[in-house]
């Protein structure tokens, strides 16, 4: 099902409201007063370190991607000398059949 661009912008609008209510709350009660003041900044590093995470999640698999070997070009480069070599052993045979018989030296 999917769902229309209204409650998408609706979805996200939600999110991004979302994100600062612990926050407030926090601030709200003189016992995590401190806390709510750290909390917008480790919540700036928390999104730069899982950030930085990603990318190099998506790097080492581009890297790995490098690293997987081609079977197919390997399935192919196997079928193509298989052809080769039957072609050669016709070709073979279908010259020898034309040569005139070698006649024996006396």
């Amino acid at each position: 099902m999917k769902k229309a661009p209204a409650d998408a912008t609706e979805f996200s609008d939600g999110v991004t409201k979302s994100t600062g209510a612990a926050i407030n709350a926090l601030a709200q009660n003189s016992a995590t007063a401190m806390v709510a003041d750290a909390a917008p900044e480790a919540m700036t590093h928390a999104l730069a370190f899982g950030s930085f995470l990603t990318a190099g999640f998506l790097v080492v698999g581009v890297v790995a991607t490098l690293f997987i070997p081609s079977t197919r070009h390997a399935d192919i480069t196997a079928e193509d000398s298989r052809e080769n070599d039957e072609t050669e052993t016709a070709r073979s045979e279908h010259d020898s059949e034309d040569e005139p018989a070698a006649t024996p030296r006396r």
